[in-house]
C-alpha cells in the first residue's frame, strides 16, 4: 500500500488509522526513523519476546527454593 502524507508545521507528519493497523503502530508506541539515501524508514520499536527453552524439572525446582 501506499499513502500520500504532507508534513505540517514542526515537521509533524499524521499517519492514517490504516497505514498504523497496517504497520501494528497504537497510540503511545515508539518509531524507529531511518533515512538513507533520501529514503525515510518508519518501524515500530516493540520489544520482542525472547523464549528460553527450559527443562520444566529444572523450573519446578526454581519456582520451589523461590516461592515456598
Amino acid at each position: 500500500m501506499r499513502w500520500i502524507l504532507k508534513v505540517g508545521e514542526k515537521g509533524v507528519i499524521m499517519l492514517p488509522e490504516r497505514l498504523r493497523q497496517t504497520a501494528g503502530i497504537m497510540e503511545g508506541d515508539e518509531i524507529i526513523a531511518e533515512a538513507e539515501k533520501g529514503v525515510i524508514v518508519l518501524r515500530p520499536l516493540k520489544p520482542k519476546p525472547k523464549i528460553v527453552d527450559i527443562d520444566p524439572e529444572i523450573l519446578e525446582e526454581i519456582i520451589r527454593e523461590r516461592f515456598l
